[in-house]
């Protein structure tokens, strides 16, 4: 390289180096807004599934605030009774569709391994939409059949029971009489069964959210439970009621 080049190009350096330190800090600048964006974004993603997780949480817990209820109040203190097919009075419809859980907000456990939450979440649930069917649909055919026909006969609801079960069962006849058996036998068992799920699956989630969001708040509900389970007399009433 003749001398001339090299002092032309020594004339031209400062501007090289100048232009060449504007690229790198323009690139350095949006690599790092890049990097900020992309750490708003996840952060962003993490609030959303956490929050979605909560909400999930919230409503099971609500949930078994309403199976705890009916437990101790349509349930319990009936379990030994020796008709309590006719004793458990009807329980007060209530809509509980506030209640209902939005399964694909869990969606992303799909990418972690604890993808079978969202089954069990949604088998919980299941069980306590069956059991308030069942309640609803004992509490129809108490008012509507059976209370009628206990007025025609003298029994009156909250009083001493003053006939034998055989007697009532000729009187009512078998059609209602199974139907209201049948109905009990299930609410009896779904109660205790949707109050266990509803118990697990509610640690479970507390569980699973600490270990995958440890740096957020998952919600957790202490129960005193101590008698929720109906522990039926015939062995062979045990398994879930059927029809």
């Amino acid at each position: 390289m003749c001398p001339y080049s090299i002092q032309k190009l020594a004339n031209y350096w400062a501007e090289i180096i100048t232009a060449l330190t504007t690229l790198v800090a323009a690139f350095g600048g949006a690599w790092f807004a890049f990097l900020l964006q992309n750490r708003k974004e996840k952060k962003k993603e993490t609030d959303k599934n956490a929050a979605a997780l909560n909400k999930v949480q919230i409503n099971l817990t609500q949930q078994l605030n309403a199976l705890t209820i009916l437990n101790k109040d349509f349930v319990q203190p009936y379990k030994d009774h020796p008709v309590n097919w006719i004793a458990i009075p009807a329980a007060p419809h209530r809509d509980y569709s506030k209640l209902q859980i939005d399964g694909g907000s869990l969606s992303f456990l799909v990418e972690t391994d604890s993808s079978t939450l969202i089954s069990k979440v949604l088998v919980a649930e299941e069980k306590f939409k069956e059991l308030m069917n069942v309640v609803n649909l004992r509490s129809n055919i108490h008012v509507r059949q059976l209370q009628p026909k206990l007025e025609e006969i003298g029994i009156i609801e909250g009083e001493p029971f003053k006939f034998s079960p055989e007697g009532v069962e000729s009187i009512l006849g078998d059609s209602l009489v199974s139907r209201l058996k049948r109905l009990t036998n299930d609410l009896f068992y779904l109660t205790n069964d949707a109050i266990q799920s509803h118990e697990e699956i509610i640690q479970e989630i507390k569980t699973t959210g600490t270990r995958i969001f440890p740096n957020k708040r998952i919600l957790t509900f202490e129960y005193q439970n101590k008698e929720n389970k109906y522990n039926q007399a015939n062995p062979a009433d045990s398994k879930k009621p059927r029809g």
